[in-house]
């Protein structure tokens, strides 16, 4: 009888100790479980923060190459400032005259975007609406009769409900957008007929009407368009 009082009094102490062992293996579990959670949130904000940091550099670096630009002054002293790695032309270098700039970004292949920049000589007395619009049917006239399917799509030469003359550079402006197709000459296979967008901007300044000319294709014409508006504005006309 002794023997089992005593196994029944201690069986409540072992219990108890099973509970208390219990307890502190929890605990230590849970403390586990807080050092593993705490270091995969630290290994999380590492990788977190190492792709944002790839990701800046790698935008910084496109940014860098994107905007490179170089810039040339005619013999006229008009200067313009184009992408860097574009060639450039320019009739008038060898004659010491105000001649027609073409950039063009050659690793287009067939059909690379295209800027150009010519001049045309007007009479600095008549109406600014007349000068720009005889310049714009000229330069119409002539893509007729020397570029395959040319159309004219549309023009602008007045801005808002107020038909207020159109401003580019701060300067009475013009814009014609066109379309034609480029027949390549050679007749290699792979040498297909591409169809050209263009976009004239004429802006008249004294008796001169400079025509900046964008040729893209449908394609990179998302690309080219800004490259063109930043052409234009980045463009001192003397």
């Amino acid at each position: 009888m002794d023997d089992a009082n005593k196994a029944a009094n201690s069986a409540p102490g072992m219990m108890q100790n099973m509970a208390d062992d219990a307890e502190r293996m929890l605990v230590q579990v849970k403390a586990l479980g807080k050092r593993v959670n705490r270091q995969d949130t630290i290994s999380t904000l590492l990788v977190v923060g190492l792709t944002i940091l790839a990701v800046i550099l790698g935008a910084l670096v496109r940014n860098s190459v994107v905007n490179k630009t170089t810039t040339y002054t005619d013999a006229a002293k008009l200067q313009i400032t184009y992408p860097a790695g574009w060639v450039l032309s320019d009739t008038g270098a060898d004659t010491g005259t105000a001649g027609q700039i073409t950039v063009s970004n050659q690793k287009a292949g067939a059909a690379p975007v295209r800027f150009e920049v010519q001049r045309v000589a007007v009479d600095a007395s008549t109406p600014v609406t007349s000068s720009l619009g005889v310049v714009a049917n000229g330069l119409t006239a002539t893509r007729a009769r020397n570029l395959s399917s040319y159309k004219v799509l549309s023009t602008e030469a007045f801005t808002g409900s107020g038909k207020q003359p159109l401003q580019i550079k701060g300067l009475p402006g013009y814009k014609t957008s066109f379309v034609y197709v480029n027949t390549p000459n050679s007749a290699l296979q792979g040498n297909i007929p591409s169809v050209i967008l263009g976009e004239d901007w004429l802006v008249l300044k004294g008796d001169k009407v400079y025509v900046f000319t964008l040729h893209s294709t449908q394609a990179n014409r998302d690309t080219a368009l800004p490259l063109f508006e930043t052409f234009v504005d980045s463009a001192q006309l003397p």
